[in-house]
């Protein structure tokens, strides 16, 4: 059996010191999760996880909700009514769309 310092050779991919803003779909609205896991729309402030604080996240407002997309992942939805997030569930296909 090989040990790490056996079988570990250098990548031939370059490093890349920061990766480029995402960019949301047009429409999207785009708030920054501050260090407690917060972004603040419309004068109240959402908790959604401090996992994501100083990234980016994607407002998408879908039939009277509002989505929370990191890059792809839709990460819960808002109901403006109601004063926390709650899990998302994704909104239905467009007819003729698989």
């Amino acid at each position: 059996m090989k040990t790490p310092d056996q079988v570990w050779h250098k990548s031939w991919r370059a490093f890349r010191e920061s990766q480029s803003a995402w960019q949301y779909p047009a429409g999207s609205e785009v708030k920054e999760v501050d260090r407690n896991g917060q972004f603040r729309l419309h004068h109240e402030r959402h908790y959604i996880t401090k996992a994501l604080a100083g990234k980016e996240v994607g407002l998408l407002e879908v039939e009277h909700r509002i989505l929370v997309f990191y890059r792809r992942t839709l990460i819960c939805e808002l109901d403006p009514m109601q004063p926390r997030s709650t899990m998302a569930t994704p909104p239905a296909a467009p007819a003729g769309r698989v």
